[in-house]
């Protein structure tokens, strides 16, 4: 899978704001979780009938300034849609909620250490992973890499043509996937997304959520607060 540029940028602007801080820590991270909140949009995801987890699947164009900008498209995150973002339970981890120690499949890039990515993926971890019903750090991170890389593939081939955010985002569209808000400030595409009492998310229509993931009896108590 291509390396995640976006996660390259955003670690090494990290590291140089403050290189000994884990991600929780680092005031760069307060900045971008102020822009993922703002990505996200005034819409609220309702998450439908018998669906326990919906969210955002977060793609990079890298037409963006700054940590967005970069050669080609990219993963950022998937952030559940819980609280005021929408009707998503905050579901815990069924194993550890250690702190990544190692570089996973689509956030790994190798021109940049290993320590400024792992803060990078600490911080997706700690803000969003802990929401999503994962087994431990590693495999929310497994997670977002498998649902981004279709999607992202569409959008690199709209990009190398010359295509703009509004391309890529029609070409995501065209390959059946919902885009539910678009980030303009940062050319970034939200997709819609969704899980089943399985805890494995996918992508789908928010109008197609009871359908693809509407399976959940899910106990309330052990939901996690987030």
């Amino acid at each position: 899978m291509r390396a995640p540029l976006l996660a390259l940028a955003l670690a090494a602007a990290a590291r140089a704001a403050a290189p000994a801080l884990r991600g929780t820590e680092n005031p760069y991270f307060e900045q971008l979780s102020a822009e993922q909140d703002a990505a996200r949009g005034e819409t609220k995801m309702e998450c439908g009938s018998g669906v326990s987890l919906c969210g955002v699947l977060t793609l990079c164009s890298g037409l963006g300034s700054g940590a967005y900008e970069h050669p080609a498209p990219s993963v950022h995150g998937l952030w559940p849609e819980v609280g005021s973002y929408g009707t998503s339970q905050c579901i815990a981890p069924s194993g550890s909620k250690a702190d990544p120690t190692s570089v996973v499949d689509c956030y790994s890039a190798t021109d940049d250490d290993s320590a400024a990515i792992i803060s990078f993926e600490t911080h997706e971890w700690d803000k969003h992973g802990q929401c999503a019903a994962a087994i431990d750090a590693e495999d929310f991170l497994t997670t977002v890499c498998d649902l981004a890389e279709k999607p992202l593939a569409l959008m690199a081939t709209t990009r190398t043509a010359g295509g703009s955010l509004d391309d890529m985002k029609a070409a995501v569209e065209h390959g059946g996937y919902e885009v539910f808000g678009t980030d303009a400030t940062n050319s970034q595409l939200l997709l819609s997304a969704c899980a089943s009492s399985d805890k494995k998310w996918k992508l789908a229509a928010v109008a197609d959520f009871p359908t693809a993931c509407g399976d959940w009896a899910f106990n309330s108590a052990k939901t996690a607060t987030a």
